[in-house]
């Protein structure tokens, strides 16, 4: 028994962010963990339209993960970025990098810079910055810090004290991805694998790519063609 509890005992960590014993029964029902359909509760017609009504199948997503929506931002700001005007051309679309940071633009996006102070005077704001073994220094009429929320009261130390207080209560829990580029899955293809949970190992299950297609990017047809593996711990 204990080695069915440590072979699913991570398995709904990479979307909650805690093990089985602190997932509800709905969400544990949703996961598909094993044992939750011995409940006699799955026929229920009320839980039926919820799980209807709160899941998603997880097929929407572009082959590159979060890269094409940063694309698309980057795109909305600055349209000399790259040609693409349609999804299906926004994967394979080469980024002209020259174009993110030219004074003549609305707005300018500079790459390899760590801010390390943010800071408020005369209505304005200053934000100092690292950048190839220099720290220069940008200026406006204000400035929004979308960074991990704990590290604010650090780089903006002048906020109020009750501010810096409720940044800094904010817990996460690691989580880490790791992708390992195949040059066949044939392998897998023998065993008859696409998924496997490794609770002895460093990462908690590895699953094979989802098989997405875009435009003229076609995902891996054969085991003989380069594959992903997604590797998580929690």
């Amino acid at each position: 028994m204990w080695r069915r509890v440590r072979l699913y005992q991570n398995l709904p960590a990479g979307f909650f962010g805690v093990s089985i014993d602190a997932v509800s029964a709905l969400n544990a029902l949703m996961f598909g963990l094993p044992g939750i359909n011995q409940l006699g509760v799955v026929g229920a017609g009320w839980l039926r339209k919820a799980l209807v009504w709160m899941t998603d199948p997880y097929i929407y997503h572009f082959p590159d993960g979060n890269a094409s929506v940063a694309r698309l931002l980057v795109r909305s700001l600055i349209p000399e970025i790259h040609s693409a005007h349609a999804i299906e051309d926004l994967v394979q679309a080469r980024f002209d990098y020259a174009q993110l940071d030219r004074p003549e633009h609305n707005v300018r996006i500079r790459l390899n810079s760590t801010a390390i102070k943010v800071t408020n005077h005369s209505g304005r704001v200053s934000v100092d910055y690292q950048r190839a073994g220099r720290t220069p220094r940008a200026e406006g009429k204000a400035a929004v810090l979308a960074c991990y929320n704990m590290m604010i009261p650090y780089l903006c130390p002048d906020l109020p004290e009750a501010q810096k207080a409720a940044l800094k209560s904010l817990v996460k829990i690691p989580l880490v991805y790791s992708n390992v580029a195949l040059t066949n899955w044939r392998a897998l293809k023998k065993l008859g694998v696409g998924f496997a949970v490794t609770p002895s190992a460093f990462h908690d299950y590895f699953v094979m790519d989802f098989p997405v297609s875009l435009g003229k990017y076609a995902f891996s047809a054969a085991p003989d063609e380069p594959v992903i593996l997604l590797f998580l711990v929690a």
